[in-house]
């Protein structure tokens, strides 16, 4: 009978786990259709037709702070599909939907088929994957590639334990997946290095293959290096730009509720590592041994957040959407956390569907339904030509980080195409127009940024501004109580 029961329950919660990914997979689809939001723009740029691929690469991407390939293969693929939203949407969408199975199949040998659906479907349900899916930058590339090459660091750990020869197969598809990985997104770029020198540790304490790891990550070093130069020249344009001054601690919380949800979760997400961390560490020595990807994960994680507080004494780097491609490492973390715990008590199979539950209710009830327009740029420009009446509007283009010669194309996105508008940048030299009554548009603008910006180029607000989408704040100079 008990075990007829945990049968039962085993189904009931297998099928619901299925469910809920099935939906979450389906809701994916969702943002295909959706207005692009400012970073986006800017990838929309770098593929658009109109722009030559030596201006795109000399002029654009070689004069930003990002690292460049999800770009590249964007414009490829603009060359291949039509140029639309949707289409452009259908990339990241691809590299999104490519992580699951791929999960599965470099998942470890001794994971049981439970354990390989469960970690799937935590990648499929993260509320924080499924909201970036479309989004068309490096996200869903970076976390497909952090998947691959931390599965097969953890095959690799599995035949050093095992005393087996790691296949040349193996070992040219992670240092390959790595190194590609790492032009993607400088988060992955960290986690690749990190897993490259936990293999290397764990290598020297084998004594086998220590070299082939050194080498082989000092090359991938090498030829990725000298993009780090030329961020490090690009990101001194920015002194006092965009890169935001944030509180750790209030970032360190929106970080984990964008990844993860909010209390009851990151509370339930934080028994599961506590309960699941005391019982490992009791019942699995050794651990390397038994279960290689829990050190693994735990020192990527750590280290990188290590290396993340460092650089952010410099560069503010504790923004939530940056750690998406981190979640891979996390959720391989917690399956098998759970794993153990379910082989020790099947009753916490049940924990399954709860988690999954909650990640895909925080994505409907957080993420949907969404903006019709979610820079208000649109909105903006339009109300300075038909609600106001002007013929020309200064722009404050510093929120915009960008190189240079993608601003004019980028604005090209926001105007409307029957608009007239004479866009003039805000500078020193422009300020004075808008003491001739010339509206200005701030971009991205709070209290702090609308204050500031009076300041810096000595204007007067007007006791009301418009605003759109939150953000977008059209100062008019006519406005009289």
């Amino acid at each position: 009978m008990k075990k007829h029961v945990q049968n039962i329950i085993l189904g009931v919660s297998v099928g619901i786990s299925g469910i809920l990914a099935l939906l979450m997979i389906i809701s994916r689809f969702y943002g295909l259709q959706e207005t692009y939001i400012y970073d986006e723009v800017y990838s929309w740029v770098t593929a658009h037709p109109s722009l030559s691929f030596s201006t795109v690469w000399n002029d654009i991407l070689r004069q930003d702070v990002n690292l460049p390939l999800f770009n590249l293969v964007l414009r490829t693929w603009a060359h291949i599909v039509p140029f639309t939203t949707t289409w452009m949407r259908g990339l990241p969408l691809l590299f999104s939907l490519i992580t699951f199975p791929v999960a599965w199949w470099l998942a470890p040998k001794r994971w049981g088929k439970l354990q390989k659906f469960a970690l799937c479907c935590m990648l499929i349900c993260s509320s924080g994957l499924t909201n970036y899916s479309c989004i068309l930058r490096a996200y869903s590339m970076g976390v497909l590639f952090t998947t691959v090459f931390t599965l097969l660091a953890v095959r690799i750990l599995d035949a050093f334990n095992d005393g087996q020869p790691v296949s040349p197969k193996i070992w040219a598809a992670f240092f390959i997946t790595g190194f590609i990985g790492a032009y993607t997104h400088f988060f992955v770029s960290g986690l690749f290095f990190i897993t490259a020198l936990f293999l290397f540790i764990c290598a020297c304490f084998y004594k086998r293959d220590a070299r082939l790891i050194f080498w082989s990550t000092a090359l991938a070093f090498f030829l990725w290096v000298p993009w780090i130069w030329n961020t490090y020249l690009s990101m001194n344009h920015f002194e006092t730009g965009w890169w935001y001054e944030t509180n750790k601690m209030l970032s360190s919380w929106q970080i984990l509720e964008f990844n993860f949800g909010q209390e009851r979760i990151l509370l339930g997400l934080l028994l599961l590592l506590v309960i699941g961390g005391v019982s490992v560490a009791f019942n699995e020595k050794p651990l390397l041994k038994k279960l290689p990807e829990i050190p693994l994960t735990v020192f990527q994680i750590v280290v990188l957040i290590l290396v993340l507080v460092a650089v952010s004494k410099r560069y503010n780097l504790f923004m939530d959407r940056y750690f998406l491609v981190m979640l891979p490492c996390c959720f391989i973390l917690f399956t098998s956390l759970w794993a153990h715990l379910y082989r020790r008590w099947k009753i916490t199979i049940v924990l399954l569907p709860l988690l999954l539950f909650s990640f895909s209710t925080y994505y409907y009830r957080n993420f949907l339904p969404r903006l019709h327009e979610y820079s208000g740029l649109i909105d903006a420009f339009n109300y300075v030509q038909h609600g106001l009446k002007a013929d020309k509007v200064l722009f404050f283009l510093e929120p915009f980080s960008y190189p240079q010669a993608s601003v004019e194309p980028l604005m090209r996105f926001f105007v409307p195409p029957d608009n007239s508008l004479e866009i003039i940048p805000l500078t020193q030299q422009t300020a004075p127009l808008m003491k001739q009554e010339v509206p200005l548009i701030i971009p991205l603008c709070g209290f702090v940024r609308l204050v500031n910006t009076s300041v810096q180029y000595d204007f007067h607000i007007p006791e009301k501004v418009a605003t759109f989408t939150h953000s977008c704040v059209v100062v008019d100079p006519r406005y009289k109580k």
